[in-house]
């Protein structure tokens, strides 16, 4: 995984996202790249949490009013799989820290 950040000048503010890549050794001095073709953005982000196996990714974006949900966002390779609203009237907000 690969974090890129590029300035918003309209918004006048700096966007995050995550690319994945494939690296493969290729002859003896050479290695292929395989890109994923969307970056997924990490506005609102408060958690990234990788499977054991690293073939998912868990993205938590709380909510950022009162009447919003947290969402918990499921990646697979370059594309989104699931994403689940988790009500403020059943769990607040999600982190992923030592606490």
């Amino acid at each position: 995984m690969v974090s890129v950040s590029q300035s918003d000048l309209l918004a006048n503010k700096k966007r995050s996202f995550l690319l994945n890549t494939h690296i493969s050794k290729g002859s003896s001095k050479s290695a292929s790249f395989q890109w994923s073709p969307f970056p997924v953005e990490m506005s609102g982000v408060s958690a990234v949490v990788p499977s054991p196996s690293g073939k998912k990714l868990l993205l938590v974006r709380n909510a950022e009013d009162d009447d919003s949900p947290t969402k918990l966002e499921i990646w697979g390779p370059c594309q989104l799989e699931n994403e689940i609203h988790v009500a403020r009237s059943v769990h607040g907000s999600l982190y992923a820290d030592g606490w």
